[in-house]
């Protein structure tokens, strides 16, 4: 099952992070990275931030799948968590910015 989290990322842009517990992948405008592939440090953030997070909204997609909100005044730990895998790993950043480059 797929949880998508709704983040401010890039200069305040409202973008969704699918995690899928399954998988143990993060995936963000059609750019997927393992969680396995991060640091032991990385991957306790996540997983605290994850943990921590009390749903703004509690939806559900046309697949089932939980859609969670973001904290209605500023960032929750879901976006600072997110914010450091993205410095962490500047090749899928760097594809993640040239995507939504092309969104309206």
């Amino acid at each position: 099952m797929s949880t998508t989290y709704v983040t401010r990322l890039f200069g305040g842009r409202d973008i969704g992070v699918v995690f899928d517990a399954d998988s143990g992948t993060l995936s963000i405008a059609g750019h997927s990275i393992g969680l396995s592939t991060l640091s032991a440090g990385l991957q306790s953030r996540w997983h605290d931030a994850v943990a921590s997070t009390a749903p703004a909204s509690n939806q559900v997609d046309g697949n089932g799948n939980s859609v969670l909100g973001r904290a209605a005044f500023g960032g929750d730990k879901v976006d600072i968590a997110v914010g450091a895998i993205l410095d962490a790993t500047p090749s899928w950043a760097n594809a993640i910015r040239a995507t939504i480059a092309t969104i309206p």
